[in-house]
């Protein structure tokens, strides 16, 4: 079993355990399962999936970083949000705004946050077809 710890500034959130967590990396999605070597990730603002039996659970992310070691991922991002508590009109709502504000570094990090959580919901939404 993996313990999941997903850390932001603010705090960490409640640790969670699953057999398996899908990460979005800057190059590519990796998937870590129990006996996964030790890996030290640059994450991109997208999702993770934790599975724990038939069960998986959504998270939103910013960028950040991700480490793997004896069974547990550490996941150290500047936000998160568990996709069942996102509303989507508030998202695309949010995307437009941002998309039509003057352009600078803060605009651009909270776009590819609104992004990420667009994107989040869409893949829970798959999986669950």
């Amino acid at each position: 079993m993996l313990t999941i710890q997903i850390i932001t500034p603010e705090r960490p959130l409640a640790p969670l355990q699953g057999e398996h967590i899908t990460l979005c990396t800057v190059d590519g999605e990796i998937g870590v399962r129990t006996g996964h070597l030790p890996v030290v990730a640059s994450l991109k603002p997208s999702f993770a999936m934790v599975r724990s039996g038939s069960k998986e659970q959504f998270w939103a992310l910013s960028d950040g970083t991700a480490q793997v070691l004896n069974d547990q991922v550490n996941v150290f991002v500047e936000r998160a949000a568990e996709v069942a508590t996102l509303d989507v009109g508030v998202i695309e709502a949010r995307i437009t705004a941002l998309e039509s504000a003057p352009a600078g570094p803060v605009q651009a990090a909270d776009l590819a946050w609104a992004q990420a959580q667009r994107f989040a919901v869409q893949r829970s939404k798959a999986a669950q077809r």
